[in-house]
């Protein structure tokens, strides 16, 4: 049982706030603010107090990557955005809230992405395929044309179909070769290796654990493996 002090402590902890950032309202706990110390989110909570029930602590600040910040204080990690653009915004916003441990999870995350070279251990950055891809660039709705198709998006068949970005065609591949759609969904949790990298480093085929098929990838779908991951392997 906790004792009357700890008991004190966690409900500090559990004590929710609102926060008011650029007009937008967000709500959390003091436990998260304060995760991790001596930024600008932990400082807020020395005067907390001093606030009525129900009143929101103003942050004059854009709030459109409040959110990804916030969700990192809450379980130490985030996927990152698609684009350069954004993951430098993210950056900045890590700086902003002086949240070093964002910055240091950002730079560790992109050493994970590609470019990627032959041998090299790799996992989905989602395991949404539809998700994924949309968050790509290529959608399901016709609008996608088919000379920027990646090949995992299009069926297999009988008529050759061209990679959009590498430019690979699908006589170049044996009858070991399948699309993304056909992998097993206990794959999808695997870890796989690079057999062949294309050009820049745009594509890759990829085999995945006890799975023998060829699947020809884009490469920004994919990262190497971290530490932290344990495949259906082990």
């Amino acid at each position: 049982q906790l004792c009357v002090f700890d008991k004190a402590i966690m409900s500090g902890l559990n004590r929710r706030v609102k926060l008011n950032v650029g007009g937008q309202i967000f709500e959390t706990t003091v436990g998260t603010l304060c995760r991790v110390p001596n930024t600008r989110l932990s400082r807020l909570v020395d005067n907390i107090d001093r606030l009525n029930d129900g009143s929101e602590i103003f942050i004059d600040h854009d709030p459109k990557y409040f959110p990804m910040v916030l969700n990192f204080l809450r379980d130490g990690r985030i996927p990152l955005p698609d684009n350069i653009t954004e993951i430098d915004q993210l950056r900045w916003e890590a700086q902003y809230f002086e949240l070093s441990a964002l910055t240091d999870f950002i730079e560790s995350e992109e050493q994970r992405g590609p470019p990627f070279f032959r041998g090299d251990k790799v996992i989905w950055r989602d395991q949404n395929f539809q998700r994924a891809l949309s968050k790509a660039g290529w959608h399901f709705d016709g609008s996608t044309g088919e000379s920027v198709k990646p090949l995992c998006f299009m069926p297999r068949s009988d008529e050759t179909r061209t990679c959009g970005i590498c430019g690979v065609s699908t006589d170049s591949f044996d009858r070991n070769y399948r699309t993304i759609f056909e992998l097993p969904r206990n794959a999808t949790f695997a870890i796989g290796e690079v057999r062949k990298v294309y050009r820049d480093s745009c594509c890759v085929d990829v085999t995945f654990a006890m799975f023998n098929y060829l699947y020809h990838i884009p490469a920004k779908m994919l990262q190497l493996v971290g530490n932290f991951y344990t495949s259906i392997e082990e």
